[in-house]
């Protein structure tokens, strides 16, 4: 009976170590080639990671039948209603139903940066989202 009981805490002291082991999250991928639709629902993908320090080639598409553009603010914090004033890290605007593409350099490290259309009715519509630079060997911690 001892060795019983033995054996069944062994075996749920492992499963536990198995369960505890796949709990560590997945390496982010990243992307240097980012392909983006614009609609009218906003910027798909809305969240995008690329490598820190890299050169990215973004695409847009806008599929829309209004001008946007795509603006990846150079400060993390953004609120339209607070600072009319913004720094920005790269922009790509688009006419209506056309495709464009813009090559720019990522930053040296990892930060997650707020990315935007000019128009203050777009941002409330939904057109806004994140770009998120990622330092070698960093985990995805959210489980996106």
């Amino acid at each position: 009976m001892r060795n019983t009981n033995c054996i069944l805490v062994a075996v749920i002291l492992a499963f536990m170590l198995v369960l505890a082991s796949s709990c560590t999250p997945p390496p982010i991928q990243t992307s240097t080639n980012l392909e983006i639709q614009i609609t009218e629902k906003g910027f798909n993908p809305g969240k995008v990671y690329v490598p820190a320090g890299q050169s990215i080639t973004v695409t847009l598409t806008n599929m829309t039948q209004s001008e946007h553009s795509w603006i990846i603010l150079a400060e993390p914090y953004f609120n339209p209603y607070q600072d009319q004033t913004r720094d920005v890290y790269y922009e790509l605007s688009i006419p209506a139903g056309d495709t464009q593409t813009g090559t720019f350099l990522a930053p040296q490290t990892g930060i997650q940066l707020d990315i935007i259309c000019e128009n203050e009715q777009c941002i409330e519509a939904g057109l806004h989202g994140s770009f998120v630079v990622v330092d070698e060997g960093t985990t995805d911690s959210d489980g996106e």
